[in-house]
């Protein structure tokens, strides 16, 4: 903010995330930025510059700000190279393998976007036995039919292949562990950890 403080969401009634990369149009620091800036800065259409309505001190001060689009073209292009660049040394390691290895690092789809997007989504049978680290999901699905527990705990719908909510799994409100911690705990499942 114009304090220095930082801000966790932009406010929506400035900015927004078209992609809802977190669920919602809030622009979340860092992950929206990410998900909607794939190759650096976004190309633009100065009208500053050009609609520019004010004269002497003010103008040249303005012209030295917004420079001609030559110009700042030339300035978008060498931060587009240094951000692929960093962006293929960073990714480039795990995307780049097998068929994929020549690829150029554009021709990637944005990844934090992706798997942000992903993990917000309700989660089927495969996808709670993969969270809970279990490799088999008739065992999970078995195990939920013979245990009430984990029925009450909500995990009944998996057993007609339908979905739950991701907010209801991951959700500690009113509870000092989540639902999914609990079910964890249920199966003898590693030991809930919870930072605070």
């Amino acid at each position: 903010d114009a304090k220095g403080n930082r801000i966790d969401a932009g406010p929506i009634e400035i900015v927004g995330d078209a992609l809802k990369t977190s669920g919602t149009a809030a622009i979340v620091t860092g992950l929206s930025c990410m998900a909607c800036h794939q190759r650096g800065v976004i190309p633009f259409k100065d009208t500053i510059r050009e609609g520019l309505a004010v004269a002497g001190a003010a103008r040249d001060k303005v012209e030295r700000l917004f420079p001609e689009k030559a110009a700042m073209d030339k300035l978008l292009g060498r931060d587009e190279a240094r951000f692929l660049k960093a962006l293929d040394e960073a990714t480039g390691p795990f995307l780049k393998v097998g068929d994929d290895r020549g690829k150029d690092i554009r021709d990637f789809a944005e990844p934090i976007g992706a798997v942000a997007r992903a993990y917000l989504k309700d989660l089927g049978p495969a996808e709670v036995a993969g969270e809970l680290g279990l490799g088999d999901l008739k065992d999970l699905l078995n195990r939920i039919q013979a245990n009430p527990r984990l029925r009450q705990l909500g995990l009944a719908p998996l057993l007609q292949n339908a979905a739950i909510k991701r907010s209801e799994w991951d959700s500690l409100a009113g509870r000092f562990i989540s639902t999914f911690h609990e079910v964890a705990r249920e199966l003898e499942l590693g030991t809930p950890f919870r930072s605070f």
